[in-house]
């Protein structure tokens, strides 16, 4: 199965995962009691499919029109067919994500939830149900239910995350010491206990000691080699939480794969879609547009990219905003308009990954400053080179706001590290 991609077109994803299980109610969709999937026994209702898409055309502009409905999904890459393929892999994966955590025996606080639901409301200042329905569907949740739905699925994958343990090789565990030898407090790598490598006024090292305080500083990492370490002199609890904090900077993307190794080996079964879903377009109307476009008004068609605009960059900047270069390209610059392929690597604050594209896979291309992706990528690409990298740290405000997507929680601040591969 595809990997889901939470950068895809903010208008035409959702983040997909956040509506769960949406309720019915649409029209259309093939009829309420056909199945568009099973997962492992599991129906996944054509009409959830219906539901889901038609929620997003209404909320995410005027795609009433075929034509212009045609022309956002090929814009995004999509047709009717990956579209709902999307959707369903999206809700697949939940499925699996829900049977995993009721196999291991996790239950899901249903007050906490209760309590997120209620912080939500007062965060965004939602005082009527008809006010907070209208910011719920905003978000791209149809209805509460949908918006708990997300947060139930967030609690599992929580659960089962900090439940996930790898577990080091002592080569691994070796390097991790060396590169961090006094991060167990107490343990001085260099053999003295409640010891920390500190610069005297000269700027030499020198040892002092801390009286049992936490070290306030790390040694530099080039004073030891994974060699120098030997793991049977290190006391055992040491050992024990030297592991722990490895499996914690190492986990993020074994649990992903963890995760994606599940949904692999499902047994989940798409049927073909119907063709009288409301969200089926002829494709072809997609180049109508640009067909219909003469030499005479050519001129007239000035495309704007206010998303990556110095202001809107400026803007974002001083919303918090932070935009870091790990290495500086050297080929074809980014700039408002361009359309990039990207590889990149999205975490939460506590570590946990929750979407990546990298090397290996195809590059995610999108459009520079139209609004194909949250505000925090159109403002914190603009000027990458290709072969660069950029570590952007983006608060709620220009990624998924109060309400959250899929497995990204309410008002979580993202950090991606992005790579340019190419400038078209």
């Amino acid at each position: 199965m595809k990997k889901l991609r939470l950068l895809i077109v903010v208008a035409l994803s959702l983040c997909l995962a956040a509506s769960l299980f949406v309720a019915a109610g649409c029209a259309g969709g093939g009829g309420s009691n056909a199945v568009a999937a099973t997962v492992n026994g599991t129906n996944i209702m054509e009409q959830e499919i219906t539901d889901t898409i038609e929620a997003m055309r209404s909320q995410s502009g005027d795609y009433s029109d075929p034509t212009a409905w045609a022309t956002a999904l090929a814009a995004s890459g999509l047709t009717p067919e990956s579209l709902r393929e999307s959707v369903i892999e999206s809700k697949a994966r939940d499925i699996v994500l829900t049977q995993e955590a009721a196999a291991q025996g996790f239950e899901v606080d249903e007050d906490a939830i209760d309590a997120q639901v209620s912080q939500t409301r007062i965060t965004v200042g939602a005082d009527d149900d008809a006010s907070w329905l209208e910011m719920l569907q905003a978000y791209g949740y149809r209805d509460e239910q949908a918006y708990r739905d997300m947060l139930y699925i967030n609690d599992l994958t929580m659960q089962l995350y900090e439940d996930f343990f790898l577990e080091p090789t002592d080569e691994d565990l070796r390097v991790f010491i060396a590169q961090n030898p006094n991060a167990v407090a107490g343990f001085s790598l260099g053999g003295e206990e409640d010891a920390a490598v500190v610069p005297d006024e000269d700027g030499a090292e020198e040892t002092e000691g801390t009286e049992g305080e936490e070290p306030g500083l790390e040694m530099p990492t080039d004073l030891f080699d994974p060699s120098d370490v030997n793991l049977s002199e290190i006391p055992a609890d040491v050992r024990t939480q030297y592991e722990e904090l490895w499996s914690q900077n190492n986990k993020g993307l074994a649990f992903q794969e963890w995760i994606q190794e599940l949904v692999d080996s499902a047994d989940i079964v798409i049927n073909d879609m119907p063709e009288n879903v409301p969200y089926n377009v002829d494709m072809s109307l997609a180049g109508t547009n640009n067909n219909e476009m003469t030499d005479e008004n050519e001129s007239d068609f000035e495309p704007t990219f206010e998303y990556s605009s110095d202001e809107a960059i400026a803007s974002a900047i001083s919303q918090g905003l932070s935009i870091t270069d790990d290495v500086v390209g050297t080929g074809a610059e980014a700039v408002a308009g361009s359309t990039v392929l990207m590889h990149y690597v999205g975490t939460l604050d506590d570590g946990t990954e929750f979407d990546s594209n990298t090397a290996g896979d195809t590059p995610f291309s999108f459009t520079l400053g139209i609004g194909q992706v949250i505000l925090g990528w159109d403002a914190g690409i603009v000027g990458m080179k290709e072969g660069g990298t950029r570590t952007l740290v983006i608060p709620a405000e220009l990624a998924y706001g109060a309400a959250g997507r899929g497995e990204i929680p309410p008002n979580a601040t993202l950090t991606f590290v992005v790579e340019l591969v190419e400038v078209k």
